[in-house]
């Protein structure tokens, strides 16, 4: 006559295990967590940009770079400038219109270098909302808004 209800039930919930157990490897699989190096959790970013002796936009600028920033501060940014600034020592990105400088930001991102850097020099607006839909990065980059995102001009 068939099995018995007791040993269905197992049977159902080792297939509910194993099911679970396949979408959690899935998960994990997918979100390759970085190691912060000391000093650099999302704390430290945090307590960072409470600092106000930190200049997150400009950083570590030239005394003529951070001038010609200066200018640039709260204008509309095109594209073109914001292609010049793609390396992991000077990376600028578009997110929601606005443009930052991510370049002090780098080493604290939790998914890696690597991740950050493929919106470096554009607009990572789409890219962002891929991953960070919850994030407020108005918040998070506040100190290292640079202006605003002209996505009329090239």
């Amino acid at each position: 006559p068939g099995p018995s209800p007791s040993s269905r039930s197992e049977g159902e919930a080792a297939t509910a295990l194993d099911a679970e157990a396949a979408r959690l490897a899935k998960i994990k699989k997918r979100r390759k967590k970085v190691p912060f190096e000391k000093g650099y959790s999302q704390q430290d970013w945090l307590r960072l940009t409470r600092d106000p002796r930190e200049d997150l936009a400009g950083g570590n600028l030239s005394p003529e770079a951070r001038a010609a920033l200066a200018a640039l501060k709260g204008r509309k940014i095109p594209l073109s400038e914001i292609q010049k600034h793609a390396s992991v020592d000077d990376a600028w990105m578009a997110l929601n219109g606005k443009v930052y400088n991510v370049t002090r930001y780098v080493k604290f991102h939790p998914g890696g270098v690597d991740y950050l850097m493929e919106g470096a020099g554009k607009d990572a607006t789409r890219l962002f909302h891929k991953y960070h839909k919850w994030v407020n990065v108005d918040f998070m980059l506040q100190k290292c808004f640079l202006g605003f995102f002209d996505a009329k001009s090239t």
